[in-house]
């Protein structure tokens, strides 16, 4: 036995159906996380730049003065070989 999909208008209608409930319920939920995010204030940018510089303005004291040295990547170990290679 065979079945062959075929499109009724009553399966048009409920693919419509749940095309437009979704888009609803996805406006639903964005118009909530929207109004959450609405009730928190914004961090202000001055003071959180404030509060991460570190002691002596980020100034390296060493050198006296000027940006602290670049870091530099850490090296990789080489890969070891197999008996077959």
């Amino acid at each position: 036995m065979e079945y062959r999909f075929s499109l009724t208008p009553r399966l048009i209608a409920l693919a419509i159906f749940s095309g437009v409930a979704m888009l609803v319920l996805l406006f639903a939920l964005g118009y909530q996380v929207g109004v959450s995010m609405a009730e928190r204030p914004a961090p202000d940018a001055i003071d959180n730049a404030a509060k991460r510089t570190p002691p002596g303005g980020g100034q390296d004291q060493r050198r006296g003065g000027g940006p602290p040295p670049a870091r530099r990547p850490a090296r990789c170990r080489p890969r070891k070989r197999l008996r077959n290679e």
